[in-house]
């Protein structure tokens, strides 16, 4: 018996080992699909990132509209009413429980005197009613006193409350006028081309303008002319293998090859400038002309792998092109591809007319990041 009691025993603690070990699978497995439904998904959003580089969008931004003055809207001043009201009941409540002592004794009395009308007890009664009389008229008084002077006090506080949310709300009133005068003569001066304006707006746009990868580029900027210098990006950017996920929900992967890898990365630099020419463009409507310079770090020699001069007029009222190299033919861009291998190589680059001859202390010039999506 005890031996057949003890095979039951090791069986059941099989069972719960295999359990546990099914369990432990399932946890891995589930694990690893996520897994995978991430990889895919990052893929997938990588791929749609780069290809999108190439939608080129010119959509200038309407500032005329924005030039006329926004209204202040005054906010309301609270209702401190209230302040009155809690400053009458206060006093009424101190007062509260001495007059109905003053009122239930001198109904006492009264009523004391009336029940024993043929003893002395009336005078008594009469005695203690006009005591409770006499207080009773002094506890008013006082109670009218002391409300009037808290009534006062609550005004005056209500007075210098109201004062206050008065000079606070024409500080607001102040620091709105000075701010809609700052942001119109901002409008007006992008307008009509004030380099200090147009320059500090040439940065935020770049800096705002959000790529599918980090980029570091330098811009400068002379009559209304501007010259953006690229640190390209290098090979990593493009994803070497496409992403699949199969009905089962793994991850099948095809390698991309060499040439492929070339093309793309070839369209993302071209794409990427051209990108950057549309919203510039959309941004700045004075500016004239822009240079765009692919620039590659060799070393300790950068290397010129493409320049083009955009004229605001080519992409005006929108762009048609397929592509970043469409564009680039379009435009004249200067740049070889090899026949052999299919990528950029090193060119001369082209620079603006004023580049050597303007006055080194009237060009602009700063360095901007273009930060990465998230």
């Amino acid at each position: 018996m005890a031996v057949k009691h003890s095979g039951r025993r090791s069986t059941s603690g099989d069972n719960d080992v295999v359990t546990v070990q099914a369990e432990i699978r399932d946890g891995i497995d589930k694990e690893r699909f996520k897994r995978y439904a991430r990889e895919y998904k990052q893929s997938v959003e990588t791929e749609e990132a780069l290809a999108s580089l190439s939608k080129f969008k010119y959509e200038p931004i309407d500032y005329e509209s924005a030039l006329p003055r926004k209204p202040f809207v005054e906010p309301a001043i609270p209702d401190y009413s209230y302040i009155l009201t809690e400053a009458r009941l206060k006093v009424a409540n101190k007062y509260q429980t001495s007059i109905a002592i003053q009122l239930i004794l001198g109904l006492f009395f009264v009523i004391f005197s009336l029940a024993f009308r043929d003893s002395f007890v009336p005078f008594i009664g009469a005695a203690g009613f006009i005591i409770c009389t006499l207080t009773l008229h002094s506890d008013l008084q006082k109670r009218q006193r002391e409300m009037s002077s808290a009534l006062t006090s609550a005004r005056t506080l209500i007075d210098n409350r109201i004062k206050e949310q008065r000079e606070t709300i024409e500080d607001a009133r102040k620091t709105f006028e000075e701010a809609e005068d700052a942001r119109i003569d901002r409008i007006n001066k992008l307008l009509t081309g004030d380099d200090t304006v147009v320059f500090d707006r040439l940065q935020e746009v770049l800096h705002n303008t959000k790529l599918p990868f980090y980029m570091r580029c330098s811009v400068s900027y002379y009559e209304s002319e501007a010259a953006l210098t690229l640190s390209l990006p290098s090979h990593s950017i493009i994803p070497t293998s496409l992403v699949t996920l199969t009905s089962a929900g793994v991850c099948e992967y095809e390698e991309k090859s060499a040439p492929e890898i070339a093309r793309q990365y070839n369209e993302v630099l071209a794409a990427t400038a051209i990108t950057l020419a549309t919203v510039v463009f959309s941004y700045l409507p004075s500016l004239s002309v822009l240079y765009v310079l692919g620039m590659k770090d060799k070393w300790e020699e950068p290397e010129c792998l493409f320049s083009l001069r955009v004229p605001h007029a080519a992409i005006f009222p929108a762009p048609e092109w397929a592509s970043g190299l469409d564009a680039f033919r379009i435009l004249s861009a200067r740049y070889d591809l090899e026949t052999t291998n299919g990528v950029f190589s090193p060119i001369p680059p082209q620079l603006p007319d004023w580049w050597n001859r303007a006055p080194k202390e009237k060009i602009r010039t700063a360095s901007v990041s273009c930060q990465p999506r998230l």
